[in-house]
């Protein structure tokens, strides 16, 4: 399966959801909880990283995830993750070949300023950075990296 087919597939399950709008894919590096309001900053080239994770992750055969998670504007930010091994995968509900999930409820999310994110980034404990890991799912908090997303 090519990450262009499962990406369609993933928009016709949005529009089943009740959700439509423009695909915005992040990683943990773009999300910061401020004073329990959610950050997310777009940046470049994440769509190429989340191509290149689901590419990964189907050749190894233990199935992929395609996720929404929350909305910036129009947008549904979105995520790819890749099991480490078929116990991963059977841990975090991923079914070969492609595993599709959106959020009962997508959290509003806010694109901070350039200040906004530097102080978030700057003063946030390491009990918020670990809140943005746990946002994602997947015990990301508990990995030894984020590869996975």
């Amino acid at each position: 399966m090519l990450f262009g087919q499962a990406v369609e597939q993933f928009r016709e399950f949005l529009r089943t959801q009740g959700h439509s709008g423009p695909l915005m894919w992040i990683g943990p590096r773009d999300v910061a909880f401020w004073f329990g309001e959610l950050l997310i900053r777009p940046r470049g080239g994440t769509e190429i990283h989340a191509e290149k994770l689901f590419n990964q992750a189907f050749q190894r055969g233990f199935g992929v995830s395609i996720e929404g998670i929350a909305k910036l504007d129009q947008r549904i930010c979105c995520f790819v993750f890749a099991p480490d091994d078929a116990e991963d995968a059977a841990t975090n509900f991923v079914v070969p070949p492609l595993t599709m999930k959106v959020r009962q409820e997508l959290k509003t999310a806010r694109e901070p300023g350039s200040v906004l994110w530097w102080l978030a980034g700057r003063l946030s404990s390491k009990r918020a950075r670990s809140q943005a890991l746990q946002f994602f799912g997947h015990d990301l908090d508990r990995r030894s990296g984020t590869a996975n997303v």
